[in-house]
């Protein structure tokens, strides 16, 4: 990906999914700074 931004939003998922999985939870959460005072963005996902 060329966006830093869209390349870390892609990462976080996978890690996400990945904790998910390695610790049995049922949900997991991460944040970011969109930077430059631009505000923030936040994903919450759950194992189904």
């Amino acid at each position: 990906m060329k966006h830093p931004l869209g390349y870390f939003g892609a990462r976080v998922i996978i890690t996400l999914a990945s904790v998910l999985k390695n610790k049995d939870a049922k949900f997991d959460a991460a944040g970011a700074c969109n930077g430059g005072g631009g505000g923030a963005s936040a994903v919450i996902i759950e194992r189904v």
